[in-house]
């Protein structure tokens, strides 16, 4: 629990609004912003002492355009062919300022926060990543159960065959080395008798 005056707060307000700004600015520059959304992610995110978790990821239909609310935080849908999809600011409500009779103020720091984030929905999404204010990596969401596109990247596909050609090969491998291990034993005993031999004339 901090004191402040009003002055004091409303020029810490000021600084996060500069910043705020700033990754408005970026969001425009990268040109991620969705028009005409008609699905969201609903995702429940928790803040608890700077550890981020999620409780319930839904996607729902959107009863109206969403317009993006400014925060520090960022959400970062990636593609099942890992492009980068859309990213959405957002923030936790840790902070709480009270106002007394006296004209003083007072600003609470929360050490934990839930919020509903509203995200856009993409046929084509797998990860939803939340980044912090220092632009760390603090959670990765799979989506890919809501994806109605499969990634083009080849995958291999394991069959039976597949599985003894592996053994085989494995089989193979081992052989070779207990052969190798074999013969340098060999070798080894007949130079020590070898030696002895010498050591006897």
């Amino acid at each position: 629990m901090i004191s402040f005056p009003r002055m004091i707060v409303a020029k810490h307000y000021l600084v996060k609004m500069k910043k705020i700004l700033l990754w408005l600015v970026m969001l425009v520059l990268l040109a991620t912003t969705v028009s005409a959304v008609d699905h969201y992610y609903n995702i429940t995110l928790n803040y608890n002492k700077g550890v981020i978790s999620y409780s319930a990821i839904t996607v729902s239909p959107a009863q109206e355009n969403l317009e993006p609310s400014p925060g520090l935080y960022i959400a970062e849908v990636i593609s099942v062919e890992d492009e980068i999809l859309n990213l959405t600011f957002f923030d936790f409500p840790l902070e709480m300022i009270v106002d007394y009779l006296d004209g003083g103020g007072e600003l609470i720091i929360l050490d934990e926060a839930t919020i509903n984030l509203y995200v856009p929905y993409y046929e084509d999404a797998k990860a939803i990543n939340i980044y912090d204010e220092e632009l760390n990596k603090k959670l990765t969401l799979d989506v890919s159960m809501y994806s109605k596109i499969i990634s083009t990247s080849p995958t291999p596909i394991v069959t039976e065959q597949t599985v003894q050609q592996r053994l085989a090969e494995e089989n193979k491998k081992t052989l070779i080395i207990n052969i190798v291990l074999s013969a340098a034993i060999v070798a080894i005993v007949i130079i020590i008798l070898i030696l002895l031999t010498k050591r006897k004339k």
